[in-house]
């Protein structure tokens, strides 16, 4: 699909970043996300929870609805995710104590 530049109304490619023939750089487009860069997107933010929140800021003021969607799903599962991991760590730190407890008077002799 061919549009024009807004510059010297040559035909451009959608995915020109410069005009060839002006030489002119083209305003960004603000494309929508693929379904692979939202999966993307969820994954990493399930994985590295907190580093979700950087999509969140990057896109929850987009003008593209479906980008602000994104951002909002990500929201969400990323503090999903931190409440989850930490109910982990508080019953792995519990567990921990309760071992390092019995271990210590296991040795004491008591």
């Amino acid at each position: 699909m061919k549009e024009k530049c807004p510059y010297c109304s040559a035909e451009i490619d959608l995915t020109d970043k410069f005009c060839p023939n002006c030489g002119k750089k083209l305003p960004d487009k603000d494309l929508p996300f693929s379904t692979t860069q939202k999966l993307k997107i969820y994954i990493l933010s399930i994985l590295l929870a907190p580093f979700g929140l950087y999509w969140f800021f990057k896109y929850f003021r987009n003008e593209n609805e479906d980008k602000r969607k994104v951002a909002f799903n990500v929201l969400y599962i990323s503090i999903v995710m931190i409440i989850i991991l930490f109910i982990i760590n508080f019953y792995f730190v519990k567990a921990l104590q309760t071992y390092v407890d019995s271990y210590t008077l296991d040795n004491l002799g008591y």
